[in-house]
């Protein structure tokens, strides 16, 4: 339950609300996670890899990209209180984007890592 705001969480009425915070808030802990193995962050800073947090929305097909640690990704506000590994590293977020059906994507949730 580590980085969940579990009052925010309380004051949600609706089911399906509480789950998609509660993922949410997940997949932003693995994207934050992740930064902090040199390994890793080697790569991105390299620009052989980029750290993707995404939502699925399976019921509406719509992925909701969370946050995004590449090489040339703009500072967004899912970044603020993660820690920068360097200067050449950086976060950012977008709102969705539509795919074109469960059936042809992929049916998961959380955190992609992308080859450059």
């Amino acid at each position: 339950k580590r980085g969940i705001d579990l009052e925010h969480l309380a004051n949600l009425r609706d089911p399906r609300a509480y789950d998609r915070e509660a993922v949410i808030s997940n997949v932003t802990r693995q994207v934050e996670g992740l930064t902090g193995d040199a390994g890793i962050m080697s790569k991105v800073s390299d620009g052989e890899l980029m750290i993707v947090g995404a939502f699925y929305e399976m019921s509406i097909g719509i992925v909701d990209f969370v946050s995004e640690v590449s090489q040339t990704a703009e500072p967004s506000e899912f970044s603020e209180t993660a820690e920068q590994p360097s200067d050449d590293v950086s976060t950012a977020s977008s709102d969705h984007e539509e795919v074109p059906s469960p059936q042809q994507s992929p049916k998961a949730k959380g955190v992609v890592i992308v080859p450059k």
